[in-house]
């Protein structure tokens, strides 16, 4: 696993160490999300560089001068984090964005009237195993502008995002896909059914 790959880079890191006269000098780049995940030895060897995230304006500056990019939602800039690339992928795939959109705002709104609608209206997290993730953390960061802008309900909203998180940690331990969205949406269902609201 993570392990073997690090020892494998730390044991090539201290060959080259060996081989390299002192006149001799190479430079390696070594690109990490979690800092944390790496040796110490391979750390003290690092200098850091960090990179902010763009932000919201700049973003749309540059998709207005340089995309042929819809202008994002807010939610959709939330989900792409300061990064243009993502944002052009989440572009290659805004048809399924924005019918969870669409969906996740009527669910949200109450306009969605029973479980049964609920699984047929969320019929593409069923077709887009390649981008799940995504999607899921798409509804998230509906639900959190939700939360931002509407103090009503709000761990009733905080609830469906920890059944999304639950639903996400199950299916990257590979439970049954289709399984694990069915079980997601019933959860759901039951956060935001009125009649067994607990709120």
């Amino acid at each position: 696993g993570k392990t073997e790959e690090i020892e494998k880079i730390e044991n090539r890191l201290h060959e080259t160490e060996k081989k390299q006269n002192v006149t001799k000098h190479s430079d390696d780049i070594l690109i990490t999300s979690n800092e944390n995940k790496l040796l110490n030895t391979i750390k003290s060897r690092c200098l850091k560089l960090s990179f902010v995230n763009i932000d919201n304006k700049e973003m749309l500056e540059y998709i207005d001068k340089n995309q042929d990019i819809q202008k994002p939602s807010q939610s959709i800039l939330d989900l792409s984090n300061g990064s243009i690339g993502r944002l052009i992928k989440i572009n290659d795939n805004i048809e399924e964005y924005n019918q969870i959109d669409v969906i996740t705002k009527d669910m949200i709104s109450g306009r969605i009237p029973n479980v049964v609608k609920l699984i047929n209206q969320y019929e593409v997290l069923y077709k887009s195993k390649e981008i799940i993730f995504d999607l899921l953390d798409y509804m998230i960061a509906i639900i959190y502008n939700h939360i931002k802008e509407n103090a009503d309900y709000r761990s009733k909203f905080i609830n469906i995002i920890n059944i999304i998180n639950n639903a996400k940690t199950k299916l990257n331990s590979n439970t049954n896909y289709d399984m694990c969205i069915d079980e997601m949406l019933f959860k759901i269902w039951e956060e935001i059914d009125e009649n067994n609201s607990r709120s």
